[in-house]
């Protein structure tokens, strides 16, 4: 799907996490309708590799609230967040920086993440 440069844009963790969240917890076949059904099967087929519409986003958001059973969508997004959490973890934070979080006391280290989080909001 082509977006306009001003439209708003998210990772594509969004998507593919989101995604395997899913076919964990209705399985592949129903994951694939609910998707096709969202206008985003090509992700199934192509997961996304850069930034990507925040509408794509919402739209699958939107139809995981009016399809499941609220505690699945929970369980579902709560574990997309898990799966998000993990990437980022292990991919876009440094271990040293990893290792300063993990020996600050907690309220400092959730500013000084917060604060770089903001600063690069944009990835």
């Amino acid at each position: 799907m082509t977006h306009d440069a001003t439209d708003p844009v998210i990772g594509p963790n969004a998507i593919i996490q989101t995604v395997a969240a899913l076919q964990d917890h209705i399985g592949p076949a129903p994951t694939a309708a609910l998707l096709a059904r969202a206008g985003l099967h090509h992700y199934l087929t192509t997961p996304p590799a850069t930034m990507l519409p925040e509408r794509d986003v919402t739209l699958l958001m939107t139809r995981i609230w009016a399809e499941l059973d609220p505690a699945v969508a929970n369980r579902v997004l709560d574990e997309a967040g898990r799966r998000t959490g993990a990437y980022l973890l292990a991919n876009r934070i440094p271990r040293p920086v990893q290792r300063l979080l993990g020996w600050m006391p907690r309220p400092l280290g959730f500013r000084f993440l917060t604060a770089a989080i903001r600063r690069h909001a944009w990835t």
